[in-house]
């Protein structure tokens, strides 16, 4: 199916739903495009970590944190990473004189930056 085809498809179905439906539709559209779905909220966190992963080790800062997982800056040295990929992070903790070590996964990758979540 080309794109016209599909498009014209998604109208038909589009067409056919009630208003009511076609709220509904708009507003998940809406929460699925928004960082509002976050499970978790970010707020900055710029410190320099270290990671582990496939035998190699790395060191990067950090651009924001939250309970769930961080982004990791990668602007310096851009490096052949995966969606899935495991970590090994070092996460210090400058207010209590402690560094924390936890495992993770990537779960987000840009030209700038990797966004990896915390696994228990």
């Amino acid at each position: 199916m080309g794109e016209t085809g599909l498009r014209q498809r998604i109208d038909n179905i589009i067409d056919e739903l009630s208003t009511e439906e076609q709220r509904a539709l708009l507003a998940y559209l809406e929460f699925k495009d928004s960082d509002d779905r976050r499970q978790f909220k970010r707020r900055p966190y710029i410190v320099d970590i270290e990671y582990q992963t496939d035998g190699e080790e790395y060191q990067d800062v950090t651009r924001d944190i939250s309970a769930g997982g961080l982004s990791i800056d990668t602007r310096e040295c851009r490096r052949n990473f995966s969606i899935g990929q495991d970590l090994l992070v070092t996460i210090p903790d400058s207010h209590y004189n402690k560094q924390y070590t936890v495992r993770a996964l990537i779960v987000r990758i840009s030209d700038q930056e990797i966004g990896i979540k915390f696994v228990c």
